[in-house]
């Protein structure tokens, strides 16, 4: 989903005086001199707007958490298009407003349609711009994509999009470059040693894919980089210079670039509180007692606790050594690098409990925390389950998910029993 903040606009949340147009099959044409509306509509907050292509079906959300969505895409002056709203049931009623962003960041209100499952609207603007959609109706408890929307061109010389659309000829002489939230793929008309354009057969304006599976190898994007597979390259907007292999490498990378499970490398300071957060465990046995640690990071607060329990207990002989419990709180920090913990005042300070825990995170995704504690460095993995509460007839499990941006962490999941 390519999305557009629509905070720098003001949005109509009802309709005025004077706003009472309503848009119809037969067209509604917007003047050139039409280029401000004399209505002020208040500010919305955290709205965004989807990008509209033509000649594809743009899906939307909308549910009854989510009732109304929004599209934008971008019409050449003296543009004439058809605008088809469907709903995937046909009970359903639905509707649409539409709007045309003003010089100074505004919008204007054009009309609405409305009807029963499916909707069209013929929509004219001899200025010319970026036109919003927003979506009308009632819907269900659940939110799914069961709504689509359709943007036809409606001029005979078919000249209305700005710039090239999904399928179109690109990266050549003569063709114009691709849409937002597109990027030209060479790899359609490319030819055996020439994946990247160079023979000006140019390629074909695609959608930047949003989600890659979690099969990572090697793949050589027409940039010169590395990736873990093709999907991996066009999520960066990149075509595919050939699969299977690594770029051939000039120069050698610093450690941290290296797509290798064994090679742990810096974590994104902006990803670390999502990565951190949830409580770690180590255990293992340090001069005869079973050791079971426990850290757990919260909201700007942790707790750490060892128990060292003696293993003579299993023996047939008494032990008479006795078990040992140690604990300190307060708060923490990250530098990008390490978890570096601040006791809080009752808090007592022991050896046995690292204050400090470096981070390390392999391009698999695979994160640990490491300390050195009694000489002995140890790695602390989080328990991903630890902090779920799930329902009465439902556990705990940590699954592989799909994301849009590696690496890709597995998530823990309520599934039932």
């Amino acid at each position: 989903m390519r999305v557009l903040s629509l905070a720098a606009f003001v949005l109509a949340i009802g309709c005025f005086s004077g706003c009472t147009t309503d848009v119809t099959s037969a067209g509604l044409t917007i003047a050139d001199n039409d280029v401000d509306s004399a209505v002020t509509y208040g500010t919305p907050t955290n709205v965004e707007s989807e990008r509209f292509y033509y000649d594809v079906k743009n899906d939307i959300w909308v549910g009854a958490n989510k009732p109304n969505a929004y599209g934008h895409f971008d019409l050449l002056p003296r543009g004439s298009v058809n605008v088809t709203l469907t709903h995937s049931d046909g009970r359903r009623n639905v509707g649409f407003k539409v709007y045309r962003v003003n010089p100074t960041g505004t919008l204007r209100y054009l009309g609405e349609v409305s009807g029963r499952r499916t909707v069209t609207a013929r929509v004219e603007s001899n200025a010319g711009g970026t036109i919003v959609i927003q979506s009308t109706g009632t819907w269900g408890e659940r939110q799914d994509p069961s709504l689509s929307v359709l943007v036809t061109c409606a001029r005979r010389d078919g000249q209305c999009a700005v710039a090239q659309q999904p399928g179109e000829l690109c990266g050549t002489r003569g063709a114009g470059s691709c849409d937002e939230g597109l990027f030209c793929d060479f790899s359609v008309n490319g030819v055996d040693g020439d994946m990247c354009g160079a023979s000006d057969r140019g390629g074909v304006c695609t959608v930047v894919p949003e989600v890659c599976n979690r099969i990572c190898g090697a793949t050589c994007g027409c940039d010169g980089q590395t990736y873990c597979s093709p999907c991996a390259a066009n999520t960066a907007g990149v075509s595919v210079a050939h699969d299977g292999a690594a770029c051939a490498i000039v120069d050698p990378p610093p450690p941290d670039d290296i797509c290798d499970p064994a090679v742990f490398a810096k974590i994104p300071a902006d990803q670390l509180n999502v990565f951190v957060h949830g409580t770690w465990k180590w255990h293992g046995v340090v001069d005869g007692f079973d050791v079971e640690a426990e850290l757990g990071l919260y909201d700007g607060d942790f707790g750490y606790e060892q128990v060292w329990n003696p293993t003579c207990l299993n023996d047939p002989t008494p032990c008479r050594v006795a078990s040992r419990f140690y604990w300190i709180s307060g708060g923490w920090s990250h530098d990008n690098q390490s978890v570096n913990l601040t006791l809080d005042a009752e808090s007592t300070p022991t050896e046995q409990l690292a204050q400090g825990f470096s981070i390390a995170q392999n391009c698999e995704g695979t994160l640990r925390l490491q300390t050195t504690e009694l000489g002995e460095t140890r790695d602390f993995f989080r328990d991903l389950c630890h902090d779920v509460q799930c329902e009465e007839n439902q556990h705990c499990e940590v699954q592989p998910v799909m994301c849009i941006r590696a690496p890709c962490l597995d998530q823990p999941r309520c599934v039932e029993n």
